[in-house]
């Protein structure tokens, strides 16, 4: 643990943190959430230390607490937080060996410092700490960095992680501040770990925003990446964010892009309009203020969790009386959110309430099912004294419940090495065998060939009352040699509530031979202008054939337009809609083929080629195994190759995009599919 004071005189410490004193009765705590790092290494360079020094924070919630240059030395650190915040600055960062840590800088002393485990990203965990803030109540803050790359449900986890277990755990009394903040990842502010973190801090509107009035705070202001959120003990507390001229209601997004230079030299220097636009900084700053009183507890509450245990569903309803509240002086406990529990009540007292002595609040949970589960719920109480709210944690886990089927047969499904042409495939090796009657609801499959596998029977969702046959088919799109590997999970409304089947197969390569195509319905899509074209039904393409699709020509004008005739083995596509048909060339067109199940063909992902094209030239693929397009205009369109594909053949077995043409009259424009199934020979495999 890294756990650092910088050294000064006791009494210039004490002196320069505002300690409250027989007259003072407020003071002003300014926190701010900070991912301000900037160029290769994520670490705090020129651009964010100029922000935070101007931001003037009393307490900085920081990810990727790495210092100029990628340092990480005590030393070093020590010298950044001194010379960005001033003399007399705390701070504490997760241990750590590598990877992008977390860490918080403090004016105040820190009382106690940890970390969460994070078991979601192996890069950072979550840094927390106790902090000496003036005043009879200690301020608590978490400074976390949730997933980017893991997605809602993934932020959701941490956030019920941080909830459930981290917070209970730190045993916080009753009243004391807590502040969860940093970069939280979030695409909206209704999000799941948002609504998690509800239970526990205030993160309703109104939010921080920026001069402009955007709250959003990654780079390109359209994310509400960042956040500094209370609890209701602290934001009853709240105040206008003000620096200068410069006044925000209910706190401040900082972007350094919506001030002039000359503003910022007044009110927020040493900042650079480019500051917030630095290469690879991909936040803002988010400030919020709160004044807060010198005050005395006027009760107490102990313990802060109710645990019923693990229970027998069948047994409901189960009572717990643990938690105790004691008051000074008489005080009334005047309602509670736990209505937003469906398992859980108050039975007593029934609010609202005055106490005068010690009473204990008595909960009832009636768990609706056995499944195994463990319910976890946050209970904030109003009260009309001080502190004017806190918090109690209810728990309690339910016994599995019992079965309601099995499954037999491998759960590893093989379909071997198959020839597409002879599609579908069929398997039934999986049954269930029923215990009690039970819905077969769903399936979800899952891998890069998830469109190729379905259900054949049962038809879902199912009443499934006798053992029953699970039966899939496999309908490989083309022979390409490759394999399959897909997983398909089943959920049921019993027990289990899930069950995964995992399905692999392999085509053959379609080298030395193959079947006709048939790519009627295939869709082409255009990048960059004129959407798609559905390929008609029943058309056919041979092996080593190509597709010609011309954006509105006749056959006859085409080939006398391009000075060619083209061979039996083209397929020739009119779209006849010149004034919008695809293709239309102007420049900066992609293009991608699907099947009719909008199954990606070629590319796999994206569109070819890789850089869009430019209007009034001629491109052509050099492999069909591979992305690069070549521009064979050499100053002039004439070079085009259509229906004659000239490249290397590697033998995918897939429709290719082979060649992209503008034409001086734009009716010729067009562009050219290769099937990349070589012809067959004597030793080659013959056509059935």
């Amino acid at each position: 643990m890294v756990f650092s004071w910088i050294r000064c005189l006791l009494i210039l410490v004490f002196s320069s943190l505002g300690v409250l004193n027989a007259e003072a009765q407020t003071t002003k705590i300014r926190i701010v959430a900070s991912n301000l790092t900037s160029g290769n290494n994520q670490s705090y360079e020129s651009p964010g230390s100029n922000i935070l020094r101007a931001l003037k924070a009393d307490v900085v919630l920081l990810q990727e607490f790495k210092v100029t240059g990628n340092q990480t030395s005590v030393a070093a650190t020590d010298a950044w937080v001194s010379s960005t915040f001033g003399p007399g600055y705390f701070w504490y960062r997760e241990p750590f060996t590598s990877g992008i840590p977390n860490g918080i800088v403090s004016k105040y002393p820190f009382l106690a410092t940890g970390e969460f485990d994070d078991t979601e990203v192996g890069d950072r965990d979550h840094a927390w700490a106790r902090i000496d803030v003036p005043g009879s109540k200690d301020l608590y803050v978490v400074s976390v960095h949730l997933s980017s790359g893991g997605g809602a449900s993934t932020r959701t986890a941490q956030a019920q992680a941080i909830v459930n277990t981290n917070i209970p755990s730190l045993s916080i009394p009753i009243g004391s501040y807590l502040v969860i903040g940093g970069d939280f990842n979030t695409d909206n502010r209704t999000e799941g770990c948002v609504n998690t973190f509800s239970s526990i801090v205030s993160t309703g509107s109104p939010w921080p925003v920026g001069r402009s009035g955007d709250g959003d705070t990654n780079a390109g202001r359209n994310k509400p990446f960042d956040w500094v959120v209370p609890n209701t003990a602290l934001r009853t507390f709240s105040t206008p964010s003000v620096y200068g001229t410069f006044s925000f209601s209910n706190g401040f997004v900082f972007d350094s892009r919506e001030f002039s230079q000359a503003e910022l030299n007044t009110e927020f220097s040493p900042v650079l309009v480019s500051d917030s636009a630095a290469t690879n900084m991909q936040h803002m700053g988010v400030v919020r203020d709160f004044i807060i009183p010198s005050e005395e507890l006027n009760y107490t509450v102990s313990p802060t969790t109710a645990a019923f245990g693990t229970q027998d569903a069948g047994a409901k309803p189960f009572t717990n009386n643990a938690v105790t509240v004691t008051p000074a002086t008489s005080i009334t406990i005047t309602s509670s959110n736990l209505s937003l529990s469906s398992e859980f009540s108050l039975v007593s007292p029934t609010l609202p309430a005055t106490i005068s002595a010690a009473t204990p609040l008595t909960f009832r949970w009636n768990p609706s099912s056995n499944d195994g589960s463990t319910r976890n719920t946050s209970v904030v109480f109003q009260t009309n004294s001080s502190p004017a709210s806190f918090n109690v944690f209810l728990s309690g886990t339910t016994l599995s419940p019992a079965a309601s089927f099995s499954v037999s047969g491998s759960t590893t499904i093989a379909y071997g090495t198959v020839d597409a042409g002879l599609k579908p495939f069929r398997n039934n090796q999986v049954t269930l065998n029923v215990i009690t009657p039970f819905t077969l609801t769903g399936v979800q499959f899952v891998g890069t060939h998830q469109s190729e596998f379905t259900v054949q029977s049962p038809t879902l969702p199912a009443v499934i009352s006798v053992n029953t046959p699970i039966v899939l088919d496999w309908n490989p799109i083309t022979n390409d040699g490759g394999g399959r590997s897909v997983l398909a999970t089943f959920t049921t409304n019993a027990s289990p509530s899930t069950f995964q089947l995992t399905l692999g197969g392999a085509t053959i390569q379609s080298t030395g031979g193959g079947l006709p195509l048939d790519i009627g319905g295939y869709r082409i899509e255009q990048i960059g202008g004129a959407g798609t074209f559905t390929i008609p039904a029943g058309t056919v393409v041979q092996p080593g054939g190509t597709v010609v699709l011309a954006r509105n020509a006749t056959k006859a004008v085409f080939e006398t337009g391009w000075g060619v005739a083209l061979g039996s083995n083209v397929v020739y596509l009119n779209n006849s809609n010149g004034s919008t048909g695809l293709p239309v060339i102007n420049g900066g067109e992609q293009f991608r083929i699907l099947t009719a199940a909008s199954a990606a063909v070629d590319p796999t992902s994206g569109h070819l080629p890789t850089v869009a094209i430019s209007a009034g030239q001629n491109y052509q693929r050099g492999a069909t195994n591979g992305t690069t397009f070549t521009n064979a205009s050499s100053g002039t369109i004439t070079n085009a190759n259509p229906g004659n594909y000239s490249g290397i053949r590697a033998g995918t077995g897939k429709l290719v995009v082979s060649e992209i043409s503008d034409a001086s009259d734009f009716n010729l424009e067009f562009v050219e599919f290769f099937y990349d199934a070589l012809l067959p020979t004597k030793e080659g495999w013959m056509l059935r």
